[in-house]
């Protein structure tokens, strides 16, 4: 449901309601209001009760009887129902997951003999539910290393599937080795270069299926693809092969 058709649906039932309460004129409230709380107090949330009581009180005011009552009731459920279903209503802007990567990342066993480059990357990235009320699933999830470009990957691989709960975050750990024969785009050749002055960097992608989906409703299965470019590792200049690992010096957020 829209924003525009929640408030058209609303207006069109209170109008309604409180037609037929003008016609019956019989006051009622306070005790509808308390039964109402009680039966919905598990499901809807505050901006659903603040509307079922205002409701109430107001139908009780203006001698508007039960129908307003009603009008209020109903209303503060279409508000909820409308914000439950707002977290998986869309997947744009606002609701997208946030990932970023960790600083507790290394880059292992990196060695460059003369095309043949190889190294060992443990990164970890926290990936963000911003939605209030809903889980989000991911699957098909997959990460990949690259240097200098998308298109030059050096190395990918599949992740389990996870869940994160409603404002909460998940950690993710990952290793992905790399090790490359030949001198495919220069890759080794210009990080050798690149240690010299003690830094090396490269970019991961992380692409995965994810929905939301709650006691509401759910969304469909929508797919994501975060670029975390730089990852910048500090490395010893003065070791041209070495186990000493590299550092990743900051965490990163993907976009």
């Amino acid at each position: 449901m829209t924003p525009l058709g929640c408030i058209c649906s609303c207006f069109c039932i209170i109008v309604f309601f409180i037609v037929i309460g003008l016609l019956r004129g019989v006051p009622e409230g306070v005790q509808t209001a308390q039964t109402s709380w009680a039966s919905l107090k598990d499901g809807p949330q505050e901006w659903g009760f603040l509307m079922i009581d205002f409701g109430v009180r107001w139908g009780f005011l203006m001698y508007m009887s039960r129908a307003s009552e009603f009008s209020g009731t109903a209303l503060g459920l279409l508000i909820t129902l409308f914000f439950r279903k707002g977290d998986v209503g869309t997947t744009g802007l606002f609701n997208q997951p946030l990932l970023a990567v960790n600083s507790v990342g290394s880059l292992n066993s990196l060695k460059v003999n003369g095309p043949q480059f190889t190294a060992e990357f443990n990164i970890s990235i926290s990936v963000y539910n911003p939605a209030s009320h809903s889980r989000v699933y991911y699957d098909a999830v997959s990460a990949a290393v690259f240097y200098r470009g998308e298109s030059l990957v050096l190395s990918k691989i599949s992740l389990p599937s996870f869940t994160t709960h409603s404002h909460s975050i998940s950690v993710v750990k990952m290793t992905l080795l790399v090790n490359m024969s030949d001198d495919f785009g220069g890759v080794a050749t210009k990080i050798a270069l690149s240690r010299k002055n003690g830094m090396v960097e490269f970019g991961l992608i992380v692409s995965a299926l994810f929905k939301y989906k709650n006691r509401w409703a759910q969304s469909q299965w929508t797919s994501l693809k975060a670029v975390c470019n730089p990852l910048k590792f500090a490395v010893s200049p003065n070791d041209y092969n070495t186990t000493t690992p590299g550092i990743l010096l900051e965490s990163l957020l993907c976009f």
